[in-house]
């Protein structure tokens, strides 16, 4: 056991993990007490409100019509078969091309922000005003994430991290002015803050500038990626969030982003791993020539160090966080019957993200296969449960019997795929 410890510690791979989730220690600390302390003083009821002007920022994400989704597999994959040029002119497409259609999207919140300034709506007026960088970013952001690739380039994710946690400290104290400005007002400073300074350290600096052929070429391999990682995450995401406000209203949207943002803490080793294993499978993928078993040995001893430790957490975490909302949280103890099923996420997620190695093989079928059948089980079963007055506690219980469904279909195909290659081997 000692020796197989000595050996994960040894990779380089969870060297570039711990850098990064190192980094993001402090942000997740703040985080936390920052939450903590909102959640003493502010209702659920004003928090779903609050959530709920930024639900179409989710569904929005499909208009990076893929293009930084492809750039995250070509990028890696053109630079690890010295083709160094190419990769280049490609990330200035995307680069240009995220600008412009995020400059879009905060247009769109500009307008109804105006539109219901004009009818008197200020409260609507300043929640939708607030969406304005949110419009801009969720498309930006998907872009300026992927030009990060090596542990030294890791840490610099971590710094902007760092000054996420800076600014949500600066701008915390606005909540006991004002608690819906408050809330608005960190949520788009440490968006606004965190991406400026990813823009400012990015590792290539490149014009403004499009090459309409290569943006064709990154919509058609990005595109159909995108909507199958659309309905993955962004679009199941909104879909929650949608159904609970349409149909529990603001106060269920307030305990369900507590509790997510409790879950989002706690998943900041899963995300790391896989932040780290997407541009790696790319690179196993281009230098062993397209050989899916390979690709597929990358992940194993990075998940298995990801999966126990995130068991270990979700337990830590179902026996210690009731107590303190009981104690601490006294608006929020409605919360709590839903937390030991939302904490099962945790060691689910850490495994999820084998699927993209559907992304680098351009297999649209099979990532389809893992996909959508997820989402459709997860969504008709949560309109099932709210339709028939479930209570709150079953609220994440369609999100995990989903996000299973897809890991299990995913892990079949590839294990297969490898079989295969296998056999051809020998023939």
């Amino acid at each position: 056991m000692l020796k197989i410890i000595k050996s994960l510690l040894q990779m380089n791979m969870l060297k570039s993990a711990l850098a990064l989730t190192g980094g993001r220690f402090f942000n997740l600390a703040v985080s936390m007490i920052l939450l903590l302390i909102q959640a003493r003083f502010i209702g659920p009821e004003i928090t779903g409100l609050c959530q709920s002007f930024s639900i179409p920022v989710g569904y929005m994400w499909i208009l990076t019509l893929g293009v930084s989704s492809a750039l995250a597999r070509e990028l890696p994959y053109y630079l690890a078969r010295g083709e160094r040029e190419k990769a280049m002119s490609l990330t200035q497409t995307a680069q240009s091309f995220s600008i412009v259609m995020g400059s879009l999207c905060a247009s769109v919140f500009l307008f109804l922000s105006i539109r219901a300034l004009i009818l008197g709506e200020y409260l609507s007026a300043a929640g939708w005003g607030f969406q304005i960088v949110a419009g801009f970013t969720v498309i930006y952001s998907s872009y300026i994430k992927t030009l990060y690739r090596t542990t030294t380039e890791f840490v610099t994710i971590a710094k902007a991290s760092t000054i996420t946690a800076v600014t949500s400290i600066v701008t915390f104290p606005l909540i006991f002015v004002n608690a819906y400005l408050g809330i608005w007002t960190r949520g788009m400073a440490t968006s606004l803050m965190s991406n400026a300074f990813l823009f400012i350290k990015r590792p290539f600096k490149l014009a403004f500038g499009f090459d309409f052929e290569q943006l064709k070429q990154l919509i058609r391999f990005g595109l159909p990626l995108i909507a199958i990682g659309y309905i993955e995450s962004s679009l199941w995401t909104s879909t929650q969030l949608s159904l609970i406000f349409k149909m529990c209203g603001n106060t269920s949207l307030g305990l369900f982003t507590f509790t997510f943002s409790i879950l989002n803490a706690l998943l900041i080793i899963p995300n790391a791993v896989a932040e780290i294993l997407r541009p790696r499978f790319a690179a196993a993928y281009g230098e062993t020539d397209g050989h899916i078993g390979k690709t597929l040995a990358v992940a194993f001893k990075p998940l298995t160090a990801a999966f126990i430790v995130s068991v270990l957490m979700a337990v830590l975490a179902y026996i210690i966080v009731d107590d303190i909302i009981i104690l601490l949280l006294p608006k929020y103890i409605d919360a709590i019957p839903a937390l030991g099923i939302a904490f099962l996420l945790i060691p689910v997620m850490a495994l999820t993200c084998i699927k993209y190695i559907f992304v680098v093989t351009k297999n649209m079928r099979q990532n389809l296969m893992a996909t959508a059948p997820g989402f459709l089980v997860g969504t008709a079963l949560l309109y099932t449960l709210l339709s028939r007055g479930a209570g709150f506690e079953y609220v994440f219980l369609p999100y995990v019997i989903g996000q299973l469904l897809n890991f299990f279909i995913s892990l079949i195909i590839l294990m297969f795929e490898a079989k295969k290659e296998r056999y051809e081997t020998l023939d």
